[in-house]
């Protein structure tokens, strides 16, 4: 990836570019290994920009942060009513995994839950999506929804986070991605109160 890309031009594309280029470096590395030039740099804006607009490093990781969750949590909410709404929602934590890793290696580094994160979209989402096929007679109502949204998000992130590892040791092979969809679907025959009653994961051979 190239550490500088063209150069943005208005307050808004300025906040857009810095959030992209931090939520990337933020990913690669933890926050402490990342200067306030080196965001700059690979956003490709003056340092001075990202002082003006969002104060501290600190507070344009939240910035990060607020906006992943944001992203990835409107794209679960889409899935609610969708048959296929697990595997959905499993293609929408792939899609945003810089958010799992961001959020992975600050915890691991001691740091407050408060200072990093505003608002809880992501499990607020699963909640309800949860609650939708309980309501469907799907999913197994004798298991809190609150504890079914975070198991799903414990196990899709903690795929996501060790994946390499997780399908070198495992013996498992395949298309990344649709050993994610095929994983969350055998998860969540566990909390199906009918499994048989799940839709069946798409395959790309089908």
């Amino acid at each position: 990836m190239s550490s500088t890309r063209r150069r943005p031009h208005g307050k808004d594309a300025v906040k857009k570019a810095l959030i992209k280029a931090a939520a990337e470096l933020f990913s690669e590395r933890s926050a402490a290994a990342v200067s306030v030039r080196d965001i700059a740099k690979r956003a490709g804006v003056n340092h001075a920009l990202l002082h003006r607009h969002f104060g501290t490093k600190d507070a344009l990781r939240k910035a990060v942060m607020d906006d992943l969750a944001a992203e990835m949590g409107g794209a679960m909410a889409k899935t609610l009513a969708s048959p296929a709404g697990p595997a959905a929602a499993m293609h929408a934590v792939g899609d945003n995994v810089g958010f799992v890793r961001i959020l992975a290696r600050a915890l691991l580094d001691g740091e407050s839950l408060a200072s990093i994160r505003d608002g809880f979209p992501v499990l607020e989402a699963l909640r309800e999506q949860a609650k939708h096929l309980q309501a469907a007679g799907i999913a197994r109502d004798d298991v809190d929804a609150r504890m079914m949204a975070g198991l799903t998000l414990a196990v899709c992130s903690g795929w996501l986070v060790f994946e390499p590892f997780i399908l070198r040791a495992s013996g498992l092979e395949g298309e990344p991605e649709q050993l994610r969809v095929d994983m969350l679907h055998t998860f969540l025959q566990l909390l199906a109160k009918h499994p048989d009653l799940l839709p069946k994961p798409e395959r790309d051979d089908d």
